[in-house]
């Protein structure tokens, strides 16, 4: 895939600069699983005062431990979860622009954000290992924060021109259900010769399902996202 290593300056009021900006205010941000539906595409000398004083730090660790703890788990319960049984697919089409002559696999990112643009969860990332370096190009993807600690968990090569679905089963890395909300659902290609795309949406995931159809753009097209609760 020959592209070039850095990106263009962005003229103001580019897509590009809008990448920059917000990658300015993200933070850190952590990643979960997915899965793949088969067929499409288809995470010394110490004394007793010393020992005295290491006890009373180490009790003092826990406590402050069981406070952290005990907080967090208020803040779950009380944003709630979605349901049980929730599923969001994402599905698209690949279709490479322009007649005639050779044409490359696209490099692709599928990921769910949060509304204040933290990566919720990574779907999949299609590219070459051997060419990692271009994968600046997908851009939106590339500053999006937490994308490189996701790639262990979803990279996989590049897809061939076609249809293709994933599924995500609403949970983060650590096996909680997200809370319900507003998120965004984004795929992004860009590959050699070829125009760079991308599709980011909103949804709001609660307890009753819907699905949406996402506007294409580039060589992105025929995107849903279908939520289930059941």
């Amino acid at each position: 895939m020959q592209m070039s290593d850095r990106l263009p300056e962005a003229p103001p009021g580019s897509r590009l600069e809008e990448v920059s900006r917000r990658a300015f205010l993200r933070g850190g941000a952590t990643v979960i699983g997915l899965t793949a539906v088969g067929g499409l595409a288809a995470c010394g000398g110490g004394g007793s005062g010393d020992q005295a004083l290491a006890s009373t730090t180490s009790t003092t660790a826990a406590t402050s431990t069981t406070s952290a703890t005990s907080t967090t788990a208020t803040a779950d319960e009380s944003a709630g979860a979605v349901p049980a049984a929730a599923k969001l697919a994402v599905s698209f089409t690949y279709t490479p622009s322009g007649v005639g002559g050779r044409v490359n696999n696209p490099y692709i990112a599928v990921w769910v954000e949060d509304k204040g643009g933290e990566l919720v969860r990574a779907l999949a990332v299609w590219y070459e290992a051997a060419k990692s370096r271009y994968l600046s190009e997908l851009a939106e993807w590339s500053t999006t924060s937490g994308s490189s600690a996701a790639l262990t968990a979803v990279s996989g090569a590049t897809r061939t021109p076609g249809g293709y679905q994933l599924l995500w089963d609403g949970t983060n890395l650590s096996g909680t259900r997200v809370a319900p909300g507003a998120y965004f659902v984004c795929i992004e290609s860009a590959r050699e010769h070829g125009p760079h795309s991308l599709i980011r949406t909103s949804l709001t995931l609660g307890d009753q399902p819907q699905k949406l159809a996402l506007p294409s753009d580039g060589e992105l097209s025929d995107a849903n996202a279908t939520y289930s609760v059941t």
